[in-house]
């Protein structure tokens, strides 16, 4: 989608996608100097012009693409001399979308899972965005199939994205927000998933849990005879105390930021959720047990 804002973007077509990541991927496409725009030289420039600077970016003066006089300026360390251009602003999407082929199936237990990451159509988060959430993969749809050039990722995750369908062919993880791709992967990826750091267990007494932020899944509630909720200075205490009943298999508590500060729920069973977006001071653990 980028490549059709600038007729140079059209030449980056015949890139190979499984190429490495140069310098020319962090140089900026327009550079002003003194007054004087230039642009920047591809790798398929006829002259051979493209590898004119060791280690600073080459370009041309504007209108002049037939020349042989390249100039050298480092825009990968100095931005202030970058031009970008504008990208194209029709048909543009406002909110996000789902950036798959199929929207995920809503959770019935426990919220959404946290938000992973987003993908835009152009450079610098511009353009129809696409979102994700967290352990969530499959093949891009028809906006951003092949129209991917900037992405966005919460902390703590990452954006696997894929040059072909079906997580196949070279890829690329992006850990933190990259207003452009490079020249090497611009408009070249068709699939992706999107994974965040699994939080790890914390385990006392044959009982396991994780938090804040965690509710449990498939709960069949609570146990006949037993306070719903029962008062626990902590998750310790909660987890023993549901260690300590026989029938239970799960709980959850709440910690001394929430609101809701030393309610236990003790459940018949139940399972860890996901890490949920909602800033709740909540625990969520389970206690398995072979009999009771």
């Amino acid at each position: 989608m980028f490549s059709h804002c600038l007729i140079q973007l059209l030449l980056i077509c015949a890139l190979s996608a499984g190429q490495e990541t140069t310098l020319l991927d962090k140089c900026c496409p327009k550079a002003k100097v003194d007054g004087v725009q230039y642009g920047l030289i591809y790798p398929n420039n006829t002259n051979g012009l493209a590898n004119a600077c060791e280690s600073s970016c080459p370009y041309l003066l504007d209108g002049a693409e037939d020349s042989l006089e390249a100039k050298c300026f480092n825009t990968v360390v100095n931005k202030d001399i970058c031009v970008f251009p504008r990208p194209l602003k029709r048909n543009q999407r406002k909110k996000p979308i789902f950036m798959g082929e199929v929207q995920p199936k809503k959770k019935n237990r426990g919220g959404p899972r946290r938000m992973c990451g987003w993908v835009f159509q152009h450079w610098r988060y511009y353009g129809t965005s696409g979102y994700t959430r967290e352990s969530v993969s499959g093949n891009f749809n028809h906006y951003f199939n092949d129209q991917i050039s900037s992405v966005k990722v919460e902390k703590g995750c990452e954006m696997h994205l894929f040059r072909d369908f079906d997580l196949k062919g070279p890829s690329v993880t992006y850990s933190e927000n990259t207003p452009w791709v490079g020249w090497s992967w611009n408009d070249k990826f068709s699939s992706f998933k999107c994974t965040c750091n699994v939080e790890p267990q914390t385990c006392l007494g044959g009982c396991c849990w994780q938090g804040p932020s965690r509710g449990v899944e498939k709960s069949v509630g609570k146990i006949n005879g037993v306070g719903w909720p029962v008062k626990a200075s902590t998750v310790e205490d909660c987890a023993k105390r549901c260690s300590d009943v026989p029938q239970c298999r799960a709980f959850h508590f709440y910690g001394h930021k929430d609101n809701y500060y030393k309610d236990c729920y003790l459940h018949k069973y139940g399972e860890i959720g996901p890490q949920l977006d909602d800033g709740r001071d909540r625990y969520a653990g389970s206690c398995p047990k072979t009999s009771g």
